[in-house]
């Protein structure tokens, strides 16, 4: 559902361009990775507004985030004029494809940092499904204080099961959070750390 809503809500802002590509890959990877979290966010090159009237661009990226305009800066856009993009509903200040790519790559880095001081030493497929969490940003990611206690104790079920029942996988969708569970829930990793059910775009705000 958040996926089609996403996609209409792009392609009435954008129509007739090809600034908008949801999902990116165009398939899930059926993997806990960088790439399965790209999936999840799918991509708009211009300004739109996410499910959560967030003004955001390239995959996911919120433009509410102390440092937004400080990375358009540095991608030769101005805050301001991106903005009014979203606004007025026009074209005129967009990413490239390399660009949005760029901006996803620094930020999943980022979130891999925020993930490994969080719960240190986890097996990529669980760290991987966490990363996807901290996506969101390292305050959305520590209000899990017993998700962090059972990942510790490295009570997979219990830490798969937080992430589950949590307002996070209400607002990404049924879909991406089965995704997140099964890769936290998998005995010690999933097999090839391949875990996705499939995946729902959507945002959640930094």
């Amino acid at each position: 559902m958040f996926k089609t809503l996403t996609f209409l809500l792009c392609t009435t802002l954008i129509s007739g361009t090809d600034k908008c590509r949801l999902p990116v890959p165009l398939t899930p990877t059926a993997s806990c990775g960088s790439q399965q979290t790209m999936f999840n966010e799918g991509e708009c090159l211009c300004c739109y507004y996410d499910t959560e009237n967030i003004p955001t661009i390239g995959i996911g990226f919120n433009l509410e985030r102390g440092d937004a305009a400080e990375v358009m800066t540095k991608y030769n856009l101005t805050l301001e004029n991106v903005l009014k993009d979203c606004q007025d509903k026009t074209t005129n200040h967009c990413l490239t494809d390399a660009d949005a790519k760029d901006i996803f790559n620094e930020t999943y880095s980022k979130s891999e940092q925020c993930v490994d001081k969080y719960s240190p030493g986890l097996p990529p497929a669980k760290r991987a499904a966490i990363i996807d969490v901290a996506l969101a940003g390292c305050a959305t990611l520590k209000q899990f204080v017993k998700m962090q206690d059972a990942l510790n104790k490295q009570d997979w079920k219990t830490a798969a099961d937080e992430l589950r029942n949590s307002s996070w996988c209400e607002q990404v969708g049924k879909n991406r959070c089965d995704s997140n569970y099964n890769c936290i829930a998998g005995g010690k990793g999933c097999t090839g750390q391949t875990c996705a059910t499939g995946s729902d775009v959507s945002r959640w705000i930094y």
